[in-house]
């Protein structure tokens, strides 16, 4: 799985995400998060029985033998301005 170190994770804190598929550039996820949570939907695609729209088109990307995208918006949030 793919991952930022410690210190990444550290610098950037709080971030705003986006996923897409690369197949067509379609953003199907706009989360929030810090450390890796940004590359858990993919992990928990192809690791989980679980099914959703999300999961099912993640894994979809994945058969196509391609990898899904993922972009930092913003990041530097502070706990306060990233809860409201």
């Amino acid at each position: 799985m793919k991952q930022f170190s410690q210190a990444v994770c550290e610098k950037i804190g709080y971030y705003v995400y986006i996923v897409k598929d690369p197949r067509n550039s379609t953003i199907f996820y706009v989360g929030m998060g810090t450390g890796n949570r940004i590359f858990q939907h993919v992990s928990g695609a192809i690791m989980s029985p679980a099914t959703s729209d999300k999961v099912n088109l993640i894994r979809k990307i994945h058969d196509d033998k391609l990898k899904v995208e993922h972009f930092i918006l913003r990041h530097g949030i502070t706990e306060t301005s990233f809860r409201n």
